[in-house]
């Protein structure tokens, strides 16, 4: 075991996107209300988020970066955020690049009592509802989180790439492939 976290190791993550205007709307009604946050209401997201802090929001000034919340009141239940351009990522070691009509989705999360209500699919849907139905929205998602490959595929986001990085005597060697986006993975065909 020590061996391969010393001379080798491997990090795969899949990328998951969809056209903008081909979002499809969660079935089931959430109860609480999405928002798109101004910056001067960023902080709000780190009060429930402990993927966040304020080094990303330091980072997310200067990347075009949108925040999406679900309000239970005055409590923020989930969060997760959108950026344009380039940007790193800490999972794989690498900084990648997107193109200028693309939206990347980072940094999710749903308090655990808020959980099993599909408030990422709401929150990604409501916010690609809010922009130019011909741009992408992607996100990475590593393959043991189904339930986060299970709320995008609702909405009818795809697998159409992977990224990985394998670390060999603390070197990283980056890889990647793009595919057609392939069918769903976790839903039977009674939940798609």
């Amino acid at each position: 075991m020590v061996w391969r976290k010393a001379i080798y190791r491997k990090v795969l993550i899949g990328e998951f996107g969809i056209r903008a205007g081909d979002s499809v709307a969660p079935p089931n009604d959430h109860g609480l209300v999405i928002d798109l946050l101004n910056q001067d209401d960023w902080h709000l997201a780190l009060e429930n988020n402990p993927y966040l802090n304020e080094a990303d929001l330091a980072r997310f000034r200067n990347q075009a970066a949108t925040c999406i919340v679900a309000r239970d009141g005055n409590r923020i239940a989930a969060s997760t955020w959108m950026l344009r351009g380039g940007f790193f990522v800490t999972e794989v070691s690498r900084e990648l690049h997107l193109r200028p009509d693309t939206h990347f989705s980072c940094r999710s999360f749903v308090a655990s009592d808020y959980r099993g209500r599909a408030l990422l699919s709401h929150m990604i849907h409501h916010y690609a509802m809010s922009i130019d139905p011909d741009n992408q929205i992607t996100g990475l998602v590593f393959d043991w989180n189904i339930p986060s490959i299970r709320s995008l595929e609702r909405i009818g986001w795809r697998h159409r790439g992977d990224y990985w990085t394998t670390f060999v005597l603390g070197r990283a060697f980056h890889h990647e492939q793009h595919f057609p986006p392939r069918p769903p993975i976790t839903l039977s065909n009674t939940e798609s």
